[in-house]
């Protein structure tokens, strides 16, 4: 089985440059955050991985933000995710 490489978070903040669902661009506020909590096994890797500042980062731990997932479409990822409002969202990245 091949292992999954880790990310450099620092790399990783840089990478994206902002916080994808508000936009946020000061990197001293940006998160990485895994999809699969690390509790559930979730690993730093490109595929488990997304940046989103402090507070939208704790939004996703209350569950007001909820991170559907992380899909490769070969060229881009996609986010899929509920909002707020509880629609839902898709970002490339």
């Amino acid at each position: 089985m091949k292992k999954k490489k880790l990310i450099d978070k620092k790399i990783e903040k840089l990478k994206y440059g902002k916080c994808i669902f508000c936009g946020e661009d000061n990197l001293g506020v940006l998160d990485v955050h895994r999809i699969v909590y690390g509790s559930e096994g979730g690993r730093y890797t490109k595929a488990n991985t997304l940046c989103a500042c402090a507070t939208c980062h704790r939004k996703i731990h209350q569950e007001i933000i909820v991170v559907v997932g992380k899909y490769s479409t070969g060229v881009q990822d996609v986010i899929i995710y509920l909002d707020e409002n509880n629609e839902e969202k898709i970002i490339k990245v």
